[in-house]
């Protein structure tokens, strides 16, 4: 009889324990991927980063002064007659 209560609660228990670790394998691999798409998200930023300071061309964060060259419409009306 105290056998048959020892095996069943050892079974009980590595049922018990079983299914405690694969819910832990499912929230290891969530963190996992959550870890690896803010990895992916870090050089994202840090390359858009690298390509604003090269933008602004090391004048202190302060943004270059760009000529704005818009076509001119008079010549554009012009050109089509």
């Amino acid at each position: 009889m105290l056998e048959t209560a020892l095996v069943g609660g050892l079974a009980g228990l590595a049922v018990f324990f079983c299914f405690r670790w694969r819910e832990e394998k499912a929230h290891a691999k969530a963190w996992r991927e959550a870890l690896q798409f803010a990895q992916q998200e870090v050089t994202r930023w840090k390359a858009e980063a690298a390509r604003c300071a090269a933008v602004t061309n090391g004048s202190e964060g302060k943004l270059q002064e760009t000529h704005l060259g818009l076509p001119n419409l008079e010549a554009l009306l012009k050109s089509r007659n």
